[in-house]
């Protein structure tokens, strides 16, 4: 397939000094810029998963909140000062990358596995029931107002914590 791109990023389409080979990347992923070190941890509880499970045990997918409940197990221990999980001996963080890993595949390998809550995916909760005071429309009470905007899960909890009933 022809690139629509018609200057290279690199090198010179019209040259034929040596070191001057053309190449076409704009907008290409730039592996270049990840540390690999980083990745080590990964595999290492990639490693101990598959001693414990079976290679490659995670590519069978599981529902969503699995891998999103034990990410943020290892996010709350490792929140708490821990860093090695007790029975791995590895970095809490490497789980956690690990199960991110798990979520960012499922993404799109294994849609079907996605069990988070509808209104979860939508980005907060159900609006609130509307109540006496709140009619929407003069003399309607209990009718849903047509600007009514799905409230947003962090002010929701926000205001619950502060005894308000809406944020």
């Amino acid at each position: 397939m022809p690139s629509k791109q018609t200057t290279p990023t690199v090198g010179d389409l019209n040259s034929a000094a040596r070191g001057s080979g053309a190449r076409f990347n704009s907008g290409k992923v730039e592996y270049h810029q990840f540390p690999l070190e980083a990745i080590e941890g990964t595999l290492r509880v990639l490693m101990y998963g598959a001693k414990k499970y079976a290679p490659g045990n995670y590519l069978k997918g599981q529902p969503w909140t699995v891998p999103f409940n034990s990410l943020m197990r290892h996010m709350a221990a490792w929140q708490r000062g821990e860093l090695l999980d007790p029975e791995s001996n590895l970095p809490h963080l490497d789980h956690a990358m690990c199960n991110l890993m798990f979520l960012s595949i499922y993404r799109d390998v294994y849609p079907e596995g996605d069990d988070r809550w509808p209104q979860m995916r939508r980005g907060g909760v159900p609006p609130e029931p509307p109540n006496e005071h709140d009619t929407g429309r003069k003399g309607q009470a209990g009718s849903k107002r047509s600007s009514a905007k799905p409230r947003r899960v962090l002010a929701y909890a926000r205001a619950k914590r502060h005894g308000r009933s809406k944020p």
